[in-house]
């Protein structure tokens, strides 16, 4: 019994070690290379992507939502490689748009379509950008 406990032991104390080594090289990871920074990124996109606001919405940071993009892309570049190649469009629908009724937003395609709400700020905004993303990716490869 002794030498269960004591193995048991052992072996948590190697699970935890574990465990603080991979989050300390976590926190000492490199920066992004270049090529994928935020900004570099979003120079190369100015050309390639087109924000369309609904007519009847007022008030959307197109900024925000063409920095959330960008950043998107940037993290789709770290973890998957490729940047759009062609262009795209990023919809801002009203929360209420036909189509829209079951999501929060929808990608087809070279499109991205987004609720209003969730463009308001970046803490809702970021992560649907990248879920989306992820899908003009997949239509992409």
């Amino acid at each position: 019994m002794g030498r269960r406990i004591v193995a048991i032991l052992s072996a948590l104390a190697l699970i935890a070690g574990g465990c603080r080594a991979s989050s300390d090289q976590a926190a000492s990871l490199p920066p992004a290379p270049d090529r994928t920074s935020i900004a570099e990124v979003r120079e190369a996109l100015d050309d390639g992507v087109t924000i369309v606001v609904a007519r009847t919405l007022s008030g959307i940071d197109e900024r925000l939502v063409r920095d959330a993009f960008a950043r998107a892309v940037a993290q789709g570049e770290r973890d998957f490689g490729p940047r759009p190649t062609r262009a795209i469009t990023i919809y801002v629908d009203p929360d209420s748009a036909i189509g829209l009724e079951d999501a929060i937003g929808l990608s087809q395609k070279n499109a991205i379509h987004l609720r209003a709400s969730y463009t308001r700020a970046m803490s809702s905004l970021l992560p649907l950008m990248m879920h989306e993303y992820t899908h003009v990716l997949q239509y992409q490869i």
